[in-house]
């Protein structure tokens, strides 16, 4: 396990000597692609605004 951006998670495996292993970004927060998730599993633009009007997606 290793921290990363103030939060501990496994550490990159397998660990082999001539490649180094490295994290590159923190993982999302809750809700924080919601929007380009939803738009990818095809929900159009007025689907994933009724979901953020019933409060099922956060606003961003």
């Amino acid at each position: 396990m290793v921290e990363h951006e103030g939060v501990m998670q496994p550490a990159p495996a397998p660990r082999f000597s001539r490649t180094p292993a490295s994290l590159g970004r923190g993982p999302a927060g809750p809700g924080e692609h919601g929007r380009e998730v939803l738009a990818d599993w095809g929900f159009g633009d007025g689907e994933i605004e009724a979901l953020v009007e019933a409060g099922c997606l956060a606003p961003t």
